[in-house]
């Protein structure tokens, strides 16, 4: 427990140190085998758009292992595994085809025990540990449990990082206000600037036409472009003036997007008194948190006031029958207008304002 304690003080620390992108995922495997003996680390990172697990470092592998199988197809039994940890590859189970690539590399190397422990947020997926012997030595359940504090330390620090990333991201929205495009131009490169930042396979903006939506924008090749009546998906009628962001079932998602897909949904309060839907689609399993969806909301409501604003500006202009460039005056009181909650946007709107 020591030696266990000892390596979450460095986990931690290293990970602080280090953006999101610059974690030095071998230096982290690399202490694991002091509080779980083993042969051989590996850490992937799960990509929900390409369903494939990327190895971000690796510890007792030969350098062709690293490039055989330095990207692999996440195969569906493996997820009843990384959620509840144990061997990677089952004993006695009728091998998935996906698995024929890992069992050959694991006979080529002699190994003969496995661990795999997931790294989730909630129930978001992002990857997992997996651990290897040479021995015909058995992990034990209290190596697993170790295993999975580490990995659950990981998924913490992931997070912040995580939604610090997407909160961020805001500031490509705000970078675009200056630039004056047309509306569904505005839209295309917002939602290439959210569905990367969340991480998800499409987003889209539809507007409520009387019963009917219709799809103003969107990114991605997941979600249907077609128009649907709103009493499909009663959920958008009931939920059509709640101040935050909630997710579909699996059925009601399949008016939006196809087969496989979630769709998150938060209400866009527009000028004119119309309303406005942006939506979010996800692989299944790649569940979206209460924390994800808090920050779509904010997404969402950033780009309400953005447009409600603009509105009421452009109204102004065309009532003094001149055409008037937004000064920075008027772009800093549009921001402060924002009704942004995040701690990583207090007393920016003077940095924004300068853009």
């Amino acid at each position: 427990m020591d030696r266990l304690a000892i390596y979450l003080n460095k986990l931690l620390n290293w990970i602080h140190q280090e953006g999101a992108g610059d974690i030095n995922w071998q230096r982290i495997a690399k202490g694991i085998p002091d509080i779980v003996s083993c042969d051989g680390v590996g850490i992937r990172l799960y990509d929900p758009r390409t369903n494939r697990l990327r190895l971000v470092a690796s510890i007792g592998f030969p350098e062709s292992y690293n490039k055989k199988m330095g990207e692999v197809e996440m195969p569906d039994i493996a997820w009843t595994i990384v959620k509840s940890g144990g061997p990677l590859i089952p004993e006695n189970y009728r091998i998935h085809p996906a698995y024929q690539a890992w069992i050959a590399v694991f006979q080529r190397l002699k190994i003969k025990k496995n661990l795999v422990v997931g790294i989730f947020i909630d129930d978001k997926f992002l990857g997992y540990i997996s651990l290897v012997r040479k021995k015909n030595i058995p992990f034990k359940k209290s190596e697993a449990i170790v295993l999975k504090i580490v990995a659950n330390s990981i998924a913490r620090e992931l997070s912040r990082f995580y939604h610090l990333n997407i909160e961020s991201s805001l500031y490509q929205f705000f970078l675009r206000i200056k630039k004056r495009v047309g509306f569904k131009e505005f839209f295309d490169e917002i939602l290439e600037i959210v569905s990367e930042c969340f991480n998800v396979n499409g987003s889209a903006l539809f507007l409520l036409d009387g019963k009917i939506l219709k799809p103003v924008s969107i990114y991605g090749n997941v979600i249907m472009e077609k128009t649907c009546s709103i009493v499909e998906a009663p959920e958008l009628i009931e939920n059509m003036d709640i101040r935050h962001a909630f997710v579909l079932s699996k059925e009601r998602s399949e008016i939006f997007c196809k087969p496989g897909h979630q769709v998150a949904v938060a209400p866009i309060p527009l000028p004119h008194d119309q309303r406005g839907f942006f939506i979010l689609c996800f692989p299944k399993r790649y569940l979206l948190t209460n924390d994800d969806l808090a920050l779509l909301y904010i997404w969402t409501t950033a780009i309400s006031d953005y447009l409600i604003n603009i509105h009421a500006l452009h109204q102004l202009s065309r009532e003094k029958k001149s055409i008037e460039n937004l000064s920075r005056s008027t772009i800093l009181a549009l921001v402060s207008a924002f009704e942004i909650r995040s701690p990583h946007f207090k007393n920016h709107s003077e940095v924004v304002a300068k853009y």
